[in-house]
């Protein structure tokens, strides 16, 4: 099947638009689909018919653990249920603690017109609001003189291992998914509270005092 663009309605395949297509790519199945009804019933009316695959769980767990994004059944339903309450209504719509860490986010962009990489300030925008949404502490990444050391070094680190599965580090794209890489496990060691200076292990002792 010769793909000849994609729109906004699905793909362009001999003049007729596709919303769901079928490919084998490495010997594996994919679907792909941007029809609402579909994603309805895998994400929501018929979410236990589906289930996450091999591969992915494979290649996340490493860098996440057993969690929401990388489990099924039971294990998943135990980590949505300990993540409900930090989404009741009060907690979302806190636009204080967003605007703060946009404001953070305006304040790291240069005034003189220099070059800036938005990627990097809008990751440590991600990391900020996700900690102190989550954990009540903020990693401060984008906060006047920076974060601490230990989080500096969970930053890098996280980030590191997500460009990693992205194929955006090494230079070998894909192909570095296959090959060892020793960097990558320390950093998940940092990532997992398991360095000699745990960020997260720190700072969830603090949030419990």
């Amino acid at each position: 099947m010769l793909l000849e663009k994609d729109t906004d309605e699905g793909s362009l395949v001999g003049g007729l638009v596709l919303s769901t297509e079928e490919c084998l790519l490495e010997m594996a199945r994919y679907i792909t689909t941007i029809e609402p009804e579909i994603i309805k019933s895998v994400l929501a009316t018929d979410f236990k018919s589906f289930g996450l695959s091999e591969s992915r769980k494979n290649h996340l767990k490493p860098f996440l653990g057993e969690g929401i994004f990388t489990t099924d059944g039971a294990a998943w339903q135990h980590s949505r249920e300990m993540l409900r309450p930090n989404f009741v209504r009060s907690q979302v719509g806190d636009i204080e603690l967003f605007e703060r860490h946009v404001q953070n986010v305006f304040d790291s962009v240069p005034r003189d017109g220099s070059m800036v990489n938005l990627q990097d300030i809008f990751l440590g925008m991600t990391l900020d609001i996700a900690t102190e949404f989550l954990l009540g502490e903020s990693t401060g990444c984008l906060e006047p003189g920076g974060g601490n050391k230990e989080a500096e070094s969970f930053v890098k680190a996280f980030n590191y291992a997500q460009n990693y599965l992205e194929g955006q580090e090494d230079g070998w794209g894909f192909l570095s998914l296959f090959l060892p890489n020793a960097r990558l496990k320390r950093e998940h060691k940092i990532v997992h509270c398991k360095s000699r200076r745990p960020y997260l292990s720190l700072l969830l002792a603090q949030v419990l005092l």
